[in-house]
């Protein structure tokens, strides 16, 4: 017995530690494996380490070829989603990102523990401006692969959780890029007028989504949520307080990670959220301008008006979730901006899009990439308001103010211009010279193969084309001066006149000299492109002389091609086209007959149109047409009272599109030019009143869509002009065009 007992004496102590390890196991049987603290030497602080990087030049992938400690307590856990295959660490300088190749960190790498990195022989790059520590990925910077991780990073003494340092949107800190990558306090905000009744990410969402807190005075952050997140359907808090999370920075915009939905205390009561849109206020003046929410509920294509905003950001593509706010200089468009109510607004909800049009003086001033110092700041601009990247926003700026007094337009041009060669027209050898009389925003350039001038809403206008010679008929017997030419907007040949002189000297002022209008051998259209023959002398210089007064006389005029031939008695005025014995008004509404491969016959109005023999819904060919705003347009006669059915096809390239593509553009007139209530525009399905209509056809890109719509003629009715237009940077197809009388 004696011997037994001092058996169980020898055994007890073992069986004790045993069942206290045991009891130990089944505590946390998932948590993190804690060492007491191994002994490791630091050499560099965080700061140290990104100022090596940030030295060298923040190239791509950074080498990291010297003896290098760092440490630093963890601020991220994995364990609900939000963060992935990466832990955020901070000491007393800063904080930095450790890419890992490796899930479930959290259970390696707990909230406060403090973890060492080796960091020679690893990698440094940046993403967004955020300095990261990682690895080689497929020969280029990425996360540390995983059969490495146990060399460079050691797991040290668990902590109590880093305390977050407070920070007011009012008041940030100067020294802000210390504090990225740590653990901050966001206080006295909310989730703003439009994100707070949403959930952390969107039931669909593909990928991370952006919710904006606000504080009372319009100050904002960003709080960015992964998909994967465990809470992401869970509803935001809907009152105030502070939000708990980790600091980031993508290309300036602050952002901020949490690791739960705890971390964001907003128990208070909500405040008003200055960073909504106001209610609509203006009349659309420049002393009393649109703000965005009137701008948004005037949507006017035929309107120009006046908008209030602060320049926000920009797109770099063609859809509004390509909206960068806050970013200027390289990472900016040239082509657009966003103005907003505030500011500071980085909510692609509270936006109104701008487009700059090439050339005008809005472009060349305000646009963020080549002026960085207009982020912010407070604009008027003048413009047609109508949709643009699919959002309710403005088109064509003509000119803009910084004070609310003083207007910016286009420079002005006078006297001796750029001349333009006869290489830049299309089968021309005649050169000419380019002279404003009067000053003017406009006059006669070159692009594209033709020779163009448009004074529409730029004031009055007398701007000259001249030969650079007279034109020599030496070897003609019956010479004509054969003009391709485009009009569109046509507000008399009075205003689009073409001279011979045979007294003009060749250089200055053509208003000085003797000119006399040119006999047209047949017809010259009033519309659309065609080719007009005209009677030549010899030793003459011949002119093409544009003038308007206002917008009310502005045409636009395009001259394609220039030459001295001999008369051809066929190709003056074009032939009269059959009609469709079907019933069909449309003449040509197949697209199988073209003057030209840019013109198919018997459309009055032509605008950016190529022959199309791949892309085809009937017959051999497509009208191509490419957007910017432009039309394709015929009058057919119709009768009062009777019902037509108008129908097409059409084709929306997938690679060139915003969502606001196309359009109807048709009316029904009258003796004295369109009906009050003879419409058809946007989508087809408009009140006939509407003039200024919001909708677009449905594009579906990649697919052939049929229009097909029923209307009554108006009383008075005599014509209905049929048109569609192709926006922005849209290119569109169109075949098989149809009006046909319904017969009762």
């Amino acid at each position: 017995m004696k011997n037994l007992s001092n058996l169980y004496r020898a055994l007890l102590p073992m069986v004790v530690m045993a069942l206290l390890f045991s009891a130990c196991k089944k505590d946390d049987p998932l948590g993190p494996t804690i060492p007491e603290g191994p002994e490791v030497e630091v050499t560099h602080t965080l700061k140290q380490l990104k100022e090596i990087y940030t030295k060298a030049g923040s190239p791509a992938m950074y080498d990291i070829e010297e003896e290098i400690v760092v440490g630093g307590q963890v601020i991220s856990s994995d364990e609900n989603g939000n963060i992935y295959k990466e832990i955020y660490i901070q000491d007393e300088s800063t904080g930095i990102i450790v890419r890992l190749d490796k899930s479930e960190l959290y259970k390696s790498y707990a909230i406060g523990q403090m973890v060492y990195v080796k960091a020679e022989g690893m990698q440094m790059g940046s993403y967004g401006g955020m300095i990261q520590l990682g690895g080689v990925y497929n020969g280029e910077f990425g996360r540390l692969d995983a059969d490495l991780i146990a060399d460079h990073i050691i797991a040290g003494k668990q902590e109590e959780a880093v305390m977050p340092m407070a920070i007011d949107l009012d008041a940030l800190p100067s020294d802000l890029d210390d504090h990225l990558a740590t653990w901050v306090k966001v206080e006295n905000v909310m989730f703003s007028e439009e994100d707070y009744e949403k959930t952390w990410v969107d039931a669909d969402a593909s990928s991370s989504q952006n919710r904006t807190l606000t504080n009372a005075n319009g100050e904002t952050i960003i709080v960015r949520t992964s998909n994967f997140a465990t809470f992401g359907a869970d509803a935001l808090p809907q009152g105030s307080g502070s939000v708990s999370g980790i600091l980031s920075s993508f290309n300036g915009t602050l952002q901020l990670y949490v690791n739960e939905a705890a971390d964001a205390a907003l128990e208070g009561d909500r405040f008003d959220d200055p960073n909504a849109v106001a209610p609509p206020a203006g009349t659309g003046t420049l002393a009393d301008p649109f703000n965005i929410g009137a701008a948004r509920v005037n949507q006017d294509a035929d309107e120009m008006k006046w908008v209030m905003g602060y320049i926000v950001g920009s797109f770099t593509g063609s859809s509004p979730d390509t909206f960068q706010p806050g970013v200027a200089g390289d990472n900016a468009s040239a082509s657009n901006m966003a103005i907003a109510d505030n500011p500071n607004e980085t909510n692609p909800d509270k936006i109104f899009p701008v487009q700059l049009p090439s050339g005008s003086a809005a472009r060349q001033d305000l646009n963020l990439k080549d002026n960085a110092d207009m982020l912010n700041q407070q604009v008027w601009l003048y413009g047609s308001l109508e949709k643009y990247f699919g959002l309710a926003g403005i088109k064509e700026v003509e000119k803009y103010s910084v004070d609310g007094e003083n207007e910016v337009s286009a420079p002005k041009y006078q006297g001796q211009l750029d001349d333009i060669m006869g290489t830049d027209l299309t089968a021309t050898s005649i050169d000419f010279k380019v002279f404003n009389v009067v000053e003017a925003e406009s006059y006669w350039s070159a692009s594209s193969g033709s020779a163009y001038v448009n004074g529409y809403g730029k004031g009055a206008h007398e701007s000259w084309m001249i030969s650079a010679t007279t034109i020599d008929i030496a070897a003609l017997t019956d010479p004509v001066l054969a003009v391709t030419e485009e009009l569109n907007y046509f507000k008399g040949l009075d205003k689009v006149m073409v001279l011979g002189s045979t007294d003009y000297t060749g250089t200055g002022d053509p208003s000085v000299a003797t000119w006399t209008e040119l006999t047209v051998k047949g017809d010259r259209a009033e519309g659309g492109q065609s080719m007009t023959q005209f009677e030549l002398e010899a030793n003459t210089y011949v002119a093409f002389k544009y003038t308007n007064t206002d917008n009310d006389d502005a045409s636009s005029w395009s001259v394609i091609t220039v030459e001295a031939k001999e008369y051809e008695e066929d190709n003056g005025g074009g032939t009269e086209p059959t009609p469709d014995p079907d019933g069909n008004l449309v003449l040509n509404g197949g697209f199988e007959n073209w003057d030209s491969d840019t013109y198919p016959s018997s459309w009055s109005k032509v605008q950016n149109i190529e022959k199309e023999s791949s892309i085809v819904k009937f017959g051999s060919f497509s009208a191509k047409h490419t957007g910017g705003r432009k039309d394709l347009g015929q009058t057919v006669d119709v009768e009062a009272g009777e019902t037509y059915e108008i129908s097409f096809w059409y084709f929306v390239d997938p690679d060139n599109n915003d969502g606001t593509d196309v359009r109807i553009w048709g009316a029904f007139q009258g003796t004295d030019g369109t009906l009050d209530n003879g419409h058809v525009k946007g989508d087809g399905t408009e009140d006939m009143t509407a003039s200024a209509p919001g909708s677009y056809l449905n594009s579906n890109p990649g697919n052939w869509m049929e229009f097909k719509q029923t209307y009554v003629a108006p009383a008075e009715a005599n014509k209905f002009y049929l048109e569609v237009r192709t926006y922005s940077n849209a290119i569109a197809y169109w075949d098989g065009f149809s009006i046909k009388k319904v017969e009762n």
